[in-house]
């Protein structure tokens, strides 16, 4: 896989990576995003930033090895292009997405149960979520701002079979527990709204730096998460009466500048103009 994105994004062009990454060919799309989606734990580190290990953002030579585990560690720029490239087939990019949004809950379900000095323990799989789900929606967002008229209608159409797209459910995925799979099934924000929603204010927003679209869906995951952790996220009137409502709110803010980060990272990786 290291190799296969490497080569996918720099050609043999190593001047202008950009024109070969996001140009995968159609008869490589679905089996690429299968193949991206059992890389799902590599891929999401990579697009959360967590290095060193992962040597994200700039990836590293090679990958990494601990005794009988391995993992890729390509730049996040290559792996944001090639997923581009893959998911310019619609089922593909929804098996991605839902994997993500998958293993997102499923960092947050480990998650202490208390959420630390700072709020650190909880704020930290809420940055990771916002900022691998800020990469999806650009991606999304990509595909139909240069595919234009239809697209999205494509893309929403495609999100309500989710769970069964490309031959591969994504409740197959073996680092997704059964915690995870009751709060994402209850979590059901349509994410074809986030992505649909960033899509329109790229296209009316020249200045890429000064739009926040598409986070709700980010939010959903975390506010179903606190939900089950007995945080009563509506109780505004007697939230001091309850110490985890700060901190829930912590991770949304948390979430948000990931997302708005990972989104303004698109924008250079994926060449919006």
């Amino acid at each position: 896989m290291q190799e296969t994105i490497n080569v996918l994004d720099m050609g043999t062009d190593k001047e202008n990576p950009k024109a070969h990454g996001e140009d995968v060919p159609d008869n490589l799309r679905k089996g690429l995003g299968r193949s991206l989606a059992d890389y799902v734990e590599d891929t999401h580190n990579i697009l959360a930033e967590r290095g060193p290990k992962y040597g994200s953002p700039s990836g590293l030579g090679a990958i990494w090895a601990e005794g009988d585990d391995a993992g890729i560690t390509v730049g996040k720029d290559s792996l944001m292009r090639v997923m581009r490239g893959v998911s310019a087939d619609d089922q593909s990019y929804s098996l991605l997405y839902d994997s993500h949004r998958h293993y997102a809950m499923q960092e947050l379900a480990e998650a202490p149960e208390t959420s630390g000095e700072g709020h650190e323990s909880w704020k930290n799989p809420a940055s990771n979520a916002g900022a691998v789900l800020g990469a999806m929606n650009s991606i999304g967002t990509d595909v139909i701002y240069d595919e234009r008229d239809g697209k999205i209608g494509e893309i929403n159409d495609t999100a309500r079979y989710a769970y069964h797209v490309a031959g591969a459910p994504v409740t197959a995925i073996p680092l997704v527990g059964d915690s995870a799979q009751r709060m994402i099934d209850a979590a059901t924000y349509e994410w074809s709204k986030d992505v649909t929603s960033t899509a329109e204010a790229k296209s009316k927003e020249q200045n890429t730096d000064n739009y926040t679209s598409g986070v709700n869906g980010t939010y959903a995951i975390i506010d179903q998460w606190a939900e089950s952790r007995g945080i009563d996220i509506k109780d505004t009137e007697n939230r001091s009466a309850d110490p985890d409502w700060d901190a829930w709110q912590a991770m949304r803010r948390e979430a948000k500048q990931s997302y708005t980060a990972s989104r303004s990272d698109a924008a250079a990786y994926l060449d919006w103009d």
